[in-house]
């Protein structure tokens, strides 16, 4: 899967509209749909061990652009299925999108409580059962936070709440790694297409949380990759390279591999690199050890062959 930037992503959606002859606004419905199946299901597993139930009020925070669109979905749907969620607009001065209007005023009509927020606006309050969606900026957001917008977030940070991003936490940027910025701190993310790059950045895990991607049917054999493309690995990507096995074939047919490992304290690494090359599909397994990890190996290990050097505590 290659992980697109921020342009590819554009062309992506661009290209998707026009090829299954939809609006952006009906894309857009259908990844807040998505996103919010994702969303209920963590909701009702965190009521199910305790920590959501009580008193709850989910508080959504929307910029002007089409993350906050999405975040207005949300709240539509949350208000069609029992919730009265509270909607927080980020009013500082860039004109909303069309689709972030349109979907602003189908809230309306549902009687959705809207807050717009302006320089100096006092912040909500949040209780301890509550929930935040974040929805300010999406993954086109380039810089960073400052002013008004950066107290919002450090707000959000500070509320002892659970936080649910939309597609990526408001101010990370999508492929690089920030330093010194104000970022959302979510809990969770459910991200949209495919991850994007900032998310394997050992850096941004206290941004991202735990995250998931939400496929919302884009057209991704419209993405051409390019030489410098970042692509992310997956299962079926590596099932090419599994050798199919005869039915009558011998273990020996696969491959002998020899294991030089363990020492006194330390055979437990031997056993667990011994697993992982039989579960890779060698057919024969022989591990060479010290003399003192013979017995744990072929006890715990019966498929593996051991020879046992004439070293009690190291491989000689």
């Amino acid at each position: 899967m290659i992980i697109p930037d921020p342009d590819q992503l554009k062309l992506l959606d661009k290209r998707t509209i026009e090829i299954q002859g939809i609006r952006s606004l009906d894309l857009m419905e259908r990844a807040a749909l998505k996103w919010l199946d994702e969303f209920l299901n963590d909701l009702n597993l965190i009521s199910r061990v305790g920590k959501g139930s009580g008193d709850q009020t989910i508080h959504i925070f929307c910029g002007p652009g089409n993350n906050g669109g999405d975040g207005l979905v949300v709240a539509r749907h949350l208000m069609i299925q029992g919730f009265s969620p509270i909607v927080y607009v980020l009013n500082i001065g860039k004109k909303p999108t069309e689709d972030h209007l349109e979907n602003r005023k189908k809230a309306e009509q549902k009687g959705i409580t809207i807050i717009d927020l302006k320089e100096s606006a006092q912040l909500p309050e949040f209780r301890e059962n509550d929930c935040v969606i974040d929805a300010l900026f999406g993954f086109g957001f380039v810089g960073k936070l400052e002013g008004f917008a950066a107290e919002l977030v450090e707000h959000i940070n500070t509320s002892n709440t659970r936080i649910y991003s939309i597609d990526i936490p408001s101010g990370l940027p999508s492929n690089e790694n920030p330093e010194g910025k104000t970022i959302v701190r979510a809990s969770v993310t459910f991200t949209f297409h495919s991850p994007k790059l900032s998310f394997f950045f050992p850096e941004n895990a206290q941004y991202t949380g735990r995250w998931k991607v939400v496929d919302i049917g884009l057209e991704w054999s419209e993405l051409k990759a390019d030489r410098n493309a970042v692509h992310f690995i997956l299962p079926e990507s590596l099932a090419v390279f599994l050798k199919p096995r005869a039915k009558f074939s011998h273990k020996g047919d696969y491959g002998h591999a020899l294991l030089l490992a363990g020492g006194r304290g330390k055979v437990g690494a031997a056993q667990l690199s011994g697993c992982a090359a039989l579960k890779s599909g060698c057919g024969l397994l022989t591990i060479a050890t010290p003399l003192c990890g013979e017995i744990p190996l072929q006890t715990a290990l019966p498929e593996a062959m051991v020879i046992a050097d004439a070293e009690n505590d190291f491989i000689s």
